[in-house]
């Protein structure tokens, strides 16, 4: 939470950020709640807009199971531990971090083309989907910070 919304980065990583995100995250659940509680969306609307990003998982496994892959998600982690890895430390290039927000966002869209050779990959696979989405917006503020 905190490395995306800004208040762990470049100059303030670790120790008491990790506190500052988690009362960053508080306050905003409460503005959310608070903000909402009268206006929410319609049970219909909800139901509709849940519904379709569930039919897009399903669709997204369906393919990756159609793909049959062998250790193809632990290569795809692999990639973006190593951008985070070089681009996402204490101390990080600056001036490389606009590439390397681009080739994150890049590995996200290729998820896709991901396949897995059994249903048990699936928790995996999804993990490793979150998990790439998380570092390309890291590496995205990281990018829009520094520059």
């Amino acid at each position: 939470m905190g490395e995306v919304n800004g208040s762990h980065g470049v100059y303030r990583p670790g120790g008491a950020a990790l506190n500052a995100g988690q009362v960053g995250a508080l306050r905003a659940a409460r503005r959310i709640a608070g903000a909402y509680s009268a206006t929410s969306l319609r049970h219909e609307d909800w139901q509709q807009v849940a519904t379709a990003e569930a039919l897009r998982v399903v669709e997204l496994v369906q393919g990756a199971l159609a793909r049959r892959g062998s250790g193809a998600i632990s290569i795809y982690r692999d990639e973006f531990r190593n951008r985070m890895d070089q681009h996402a430390g204490i101390l990080r290039p600056a001036a490389q971090a606009p590439q390397a927000a681009h080739e994150a966002w890049e590995q996200f869209l290729r998820f896709e083309v991901l396949g897995i050779g059994h249903r048990r990959e699936i928790p995996r696979l999804l993990e490793a989907r979150q998990l790439a989405l998380a570092h390309a917006a890291y590496l995205q503020a990281i990018a829009d910070y520094v520059h």
